[in-house]
């Protein structure tokens, strides 16, 4: 199988350049020699190497979401001739920051408090800066917001500042983070607590900071300003000037020309005159809050100044666009560079609290531009001009030796990855070349909108970019191609992965300090699993499905799978996949798998349902894309996403060594067509199996948005056919026939009409016999989830199913959204207060979600879902009667209702209502009626025939009606003991996971939060301890046991579940909701059946009730799929320890 592109928009290719070209070495310093795009010819069979480098958008994230959607609705946009930044009077030329702004007619909208609010793009992503965990991105709103890296979500929006954050840097060991600010200032944060340490006033007049750096050998700041000055703040003695001094010099500075908005044609306030009392402007815009309760001078605590012996004046003739530290070669310093609008790059030297001009690179005669941006690497200066080209400089000895033509607009970012340039222009492209030059692709990056900056972190491989329509996008770059270690079986699927994780299996790809990189490359795999159309019960995906298993097949074996095979299943069906994870264990003293093997059984499908109608999805079904956060395709969350989260949560035990017990993955390709073949495959198969502890699945969804939950009980279900054969051949028309010829429809509804009321009654006698009756705790529990849903998922509405007249998001188009509560002025009384009425409006909601989740959960239903008429006419003819009319109902059972009893009782109440039916029939002279019935049963289905005979004096009859009925049973209901010990311990542990992350917001590494689980009783003095996996733990410390002083050690495995103390896991966990589901998944209750003993099943959902499963922009949550792989990694191993013992 060909693999695919790493890039959403890019286009294969062979580069080849022109003939008059084709000969020039890649080390040629002719400065006329250009390596242009436009030079590359169409190839659509490009060797691989053109296929490293390649970029792959693997999430995009918005600033502003709602600002983001109005401005792409615009018609006009951000225009690509938007008018720059006016000369000043000294003929300055542009500068790229000016280009950061949304222009109008000429007017030039440089961001303060009040003009950004009235620009359309007011959440441009003006910088961006890069930790191994998070991402800062500075926005023209005058926020920094803050993202983590592996879950894409944001963590924190760093507010302060009241201009456009211009400019973004990191010192060496990324723990300190400095924004320079079109507001003339400079803030230090911390990147640990995201506080802010200190914050810096640059010299007078300075304008916008519109370029920063920081020197850590001389612990030195350094900011490029609008006023074409570089200046510099040591922090090492920022305290050598006193309060007062700093005091004093803002009362002295006034504001003339650039001051705190970067733009002469806006006017503001100087400090003085705020400190005068004359100012009403926000009063933080001069770092100084007068509703503290300290003195003014106490402000000043943390606030510093920028004085003019800090200050090169004139450093450009031109703003000071670009600032970057390195070193030269055969030089042991670090110097800076500068790039300006006046077409020079300046270098310094740095000293402990000085800044000194070392040299001058002056861009060739004939390139009259500005530079807009820089970057070095191996002794080479990248230059972006404007324009759209690329100038790249040999720092040895100090001369351009190449133009690099891609673009059409300003290069305003340059940054280089593994080997590759990458290039990113006003123009809305990047470009990417490799380290000799060569052109290898151009790619739209943000759907035409101005790309304004760019970062990478070379650790993920990723490459982020922002844009002026508020967006990020996080680009995932491929760079080797390696396959599979060999399998037992060929294959042709191809696996891309990083060069930290390759998938031979003497190289250790898990590393427990890093679990994001597993992350990344289950992302990537879960990318390529999707693109396969594993459709099932459709003959044209059949080969796509076979794809889909052997792909997953060849993941698992690699990944270190003992044994990795696929499994017959019904004839002409989907196969099954099946691998298995043996322990850790030293070879000398493993024990052989065998059918006594005691293990712990994973459940999954790999089949989906059609995409339908490619209009409704925001993107293409079978190609993942992510988004705020989520990511979206076919299968995502049902159930792809789930099942490759649990292979590598087993993946991630086995690489660290601390599997300890058999782990084995069933996972189905038919699922969605009522698993067949599963039970044949499981039979023929069972020695595969050992003896399951544990059926675990995560096949279900949260109740709502919020809160974890897991599932322990679903309904059952039956189906139903009913049709009504009049024995004719054809239609007939009703004016010649209505009234002397039987009408199946007629029969048919006058029989579905008396099995239900409206009400949602089921009328069958003896239907709910055996329905177990609500508890009183049972009822109890339900309305403490209730209150939980009340409380915490205040958008999940549970009244009824949105008008089809409302409009309805594509976003939200899941079965969870639904019209709102009535309004509270339905419950307002005269007679009542406010806060009656709003405990009215309160009881009125929680008994209605009571109610649903009862019959939805709780109760037996009957549905009728579709009549059917069978017509020999090929289009619908308003005056015909159709021979044949048929009905399908699906009944859902619940405990302990079983399929005998219903199949019995709805045949007896089917005969009966036909009967009585016939029985109202007036024969006629010397006719009669009865019905006859054959019927024939199997251990899941039953079908019934109904004759209608019509007898002729006693002794001959004809058959003018027959009425089929047709029972199946598609699955049992299933419920599990909430008490078992596995549960307890797996809602102790969801409970914990989920806990880590809203308790501390600005985690790091998930790595670094494995530590001890508290201890807790046990009755008595008993202690039941559990630790999570650490890096550095050995088995001994990882041990699950029962201390009890009074006697010998004794085993939890020991323990009987019935008898289990349920205060071994007591601590709290309110924070996982235990639901049940009304659906139903045949292969649950079956499995649990099947394998007996003390197996029991386990479905632990990673969605969000707004997943989309089966409908158009399915989507899941990547956070979930990460803490759902963290939860059953944790499961398995504390079960593990359990076995073990």
């Amino acid at each position: 199988m060909t693999s695919r592109l790493w890039s959403e928009r890019d286009i294969p290719f062979t580069p080849t350049l022109n003939s008059q070209n084709e000969d020039l070495s890649p080390q040629d310093t002719n400065l006329n020699q250009k390596n242009s795009i436009s030079d590359i010819s169409i190839n659509s069979d490009s060797p691989s190497i053109f296929r490293l480098g390649s970029l792959k958008c693997i999430q995009e994230v918005s600033q502003c979401p709602i600002s983001y959607k109005n401005s792409r609705n615009s018609e006009d946009g951000v225009s690509h001739n938007a008018s720059k930044m006016s000369k000043s009077s000294e003929d300055i030329p542009t500068s790229t920051n000016a280009r950061k702004f949304d222009s109008s007619e000429n007017e030039v909208l440089f961001n303060t408090t009040e003009t950004a609010n009235n620009s359309k793009y007011d959440g441009s992503v003006l910088s961006l800066s890069i930790t191994d965990n998070k991402l800062f991105s500075g926005s023209q709103d005058s926020n920094i917001y803050v993202w983590d890296l592996q879950t894409f979500q944001l963590i924190r929006v760093l507010s302060g500042h009241t201009g456009g954050i211009m400019c973004l840097a990191l010192d060496r060991n990324s723990s300190l983070l400095f924004s320079g600010s079109a507001d003339g200032t400079i803030r230090v944060w911390d990147v640990d607590t995201l506080s802010c340490l200190y914050k810096i006033v640059a010299g007078s007049n300075s304008g916008s900071i519109l370029s920063i750096v920081y020197v850590d050998e001389y612990e030195l700041i350094v900011i490029g300003c609008q006023n074409s000055t570089i200046q510099w703040f040591s922090l090492k003695s920022k305290d050598d000037v006193s309060k007062n001094n700093r005091m004093a010099e803002i009362l002295l500075r006034k504001s003339k020309f650039f001051e705190g908005t970067g733009n002469p044609e806006v006017k503001t306030d100087s400090p003085a005159y705020y400190l005068s009392g004359g100012s009403t402007r926000d009063p933080d815009f001069f770092l100084i809050n007068p509703n503290s309760s300290s003195s003014t001078l106490n402000d000043m605590e943390n606030v510093y100044i920028i004085f003019d012996n800090n200050t090169i004046p004139n450093a450009h003739y031109g703003y000071v666009n670009s600032l970057y530290s390195s070193k030269l070669p055969d030089c042991i310093d670090t110097v800076l560079f500068s790039s300006s609008s006046d077409n020079s790059i300046k270098i310094w030297k740095i000293s402990d609290n000085n800044i000194s001009l070392m040299d001058t690179l002056e861009l060739p005669e004939d390139e009259e531009m500005g530079v807009l941006s820089i970057a070095i690497h191996d002794e080479l200066l990248f230059t972006g001009l404007q324009g759209g080209e690329v100038l790249v400089w040999d720092l040895e000895i100090r001369r351009p030796i190449r133009f690099l033509k891609g673009h059409t607009d300003d290069v305003l970012s340059i940054v280089y990855l593994n080997d590759f340039i990458y290039t990113g222009s006003y123009d809305g492209t990047i470009c990417a070349w490799t380290n000799n030059f060569e052109p290898v692709f151009k790619l739209s990056a943000h759907d035409y909108s101005h790309v304004l900056s760019m970062v990478v972190s070379p650790i993920e491989n990723m490459l982020v970019s922002g844009s002026s329509h508020n967006t990020i996008k996080f680009w995932r770059q491929s760079l080797q191609k390696t396959s599979p270690k060999p399998s037992p079986a060929s294959s042709n699927i191809e696996f891309f992965s990083q060069p930290q994780l390759g998938l031979d299996s003497s190289v250790d790809i898990y590393n427990p300090q890093t679990d994001k990189i597993c992350s990344s490359f289950m992302i990537t795999c879960l990318d390529q699993w999707i693109s396969f159309k594993s459709v099932s019960g459709h003959n044209e995906f059949q080969k796509e499905c076979r794809s889909s298993a052997k792909f997953l097949k060849d993941l698992a074996f690699s990944l270190g799978a003992s044994e990795s095979r696929l499994l017959a299943g019904s004839s002409g069906r989907n196969p099954l996949v099946y691998f298995r994870f043996d322990p850790n264990s030293d070879k000398t003293q493993a024990i052989p798998f065998s059918k006594d093997t005691e293990t712990i059984v994973i459940y999954g499908h790999y089949d989906v349902v059609p995409a339908g109608d490619s209009s409704s999805w925001d993107s293409f079904p079978f190609s993942l894309k992510g988004k705020d956060g989520y990511l979206y395709g076919r299968g995502v969350t049902d159930n792809k996403g789930p099942v490759l989260s649990m292979l590598f949560s087993v993946y991630e035990l086995y690489h660290s060594k601390e599997l300890s017990i058999p782990v084995v993955f069933l996972i189905e390709g038919e699922e969605e067509n009522l698993c067949e073949g599963l039970d044949d495959a499981v039979k023929a198969n069972s020695h595969l199996f050992g003896k399951p502890k544990l059926v675990l699945l995560s096949s279900s969804y949260w109740i709502g948005e919020n809160k974890p939950c897991l599932t322990y009980g679903m309904r059952g279900n039956i189906r139903v056919k009913l049709e009504v054969d009049s024995l004719r051949t054809s239609d007939v028309h009703s004016g010649v026939w209505g009234g002397a010829s039987n009408e199946p429809l007629i029969w048919l509804t006058n029989i579905i009409s008396k099995l239900t009321s409206p009400n949602g009654k089921v009328n069958i006698p003896g239907f709910n016999d055996l329905v177990d009756d609500v508890t009183p705790e049972e009822h109890e529990r339900m309305n403490s989830l209730v209150d939980t849903i009340f409380k915490n998922e205040s958008e999940y509405n549970l009244i009824e199913p949105r008008s089809k007249f409302m409009t309805v998001p594509k976003n939200l188009s899941s079965i969870s959204n639904v019209v709102s509560w009535p309004s509270k002025e339905r419950f307002e009384d005269s007679n009542l207060n406010s806060n009656q009425s709003d405990s009215s409006h309160d009881n009125y909601k929680r008994e209605k979600i009571f109610n649903q989740l009862m019959h939805r959960w709780r109760y037996p239903t009957l549905s009728i879902h579709k009549i059917s008429l069978n017509s020999s006419s090929p289009s619908y003819n308003f005056g015909l009667i159709p021979p044949v009319s048929s009905a399908t109902i699906s009944m859902r059972t619940v405990p302990s209702q079983t399929y005998e009893h219903i199949a019995d009782n709805i045949s007896l109440y089917v005969k009966t209502i036909f009967t009585n039916l016939v029985g109202e029939m007036v024969p006629s002279r010397n006719f009669s009626f009865s019905v006859h019935e054959t019927k024939s049963c199997f251990d899941d289905s039953s079908s019934h025939l109904f004759e209608l005979h019509e007898i002729h004096s006693g002794t001959h009859y004809s058959t003018p009606l027959i009425l089929k009925l047709e029972i199946k049973q598609i699955s049992d209901w299933w419920l599990a003991n909430t008490n078992h010990m596995y549960y307890k311990m797996a809602a102790d542990i969801i409970s914990k996971e989920w806990d880590e992350e809203k308790s501390n917001p600005n985690y790091k590494e998930k790595s670094s939060k494995k530590s001890e689980i508290n201890s807790k009783k046990c009755g008595g003095s008993d202690q039941f301890y559990i630790k999570k996996i650490g890096e550095n733990q050995n088995s001994a410390s990882m041990n699950l046991h029962i201390k009890d002083g009074s006697g010998p050690q004794q085993t939890l495995s020991d323990q009987n579940s019935g008898g289990y103390n349920n205060s071994i896991y007591d601590s709290n966990t309110n924070n996982v909701l235990l639901v049940r589901e009304g659906g139903s998944i045949p292969a649950v209750p079956w499995l649990e059946k099947f394998f007996g003993g003390d197996c029991v099943c386990m479905n632990i959902p990673m969605g969000q009730s707004s997943d989309n499963a089966h409908l158009p922009n399915e989507r899941i949550r990547l956070v979930n799929l990460i803490k759902g792989r963290s939860i059953v990694k944790n499961l398995i191993y504390e079960i593990g320890k359990i076995q073990t013992i």
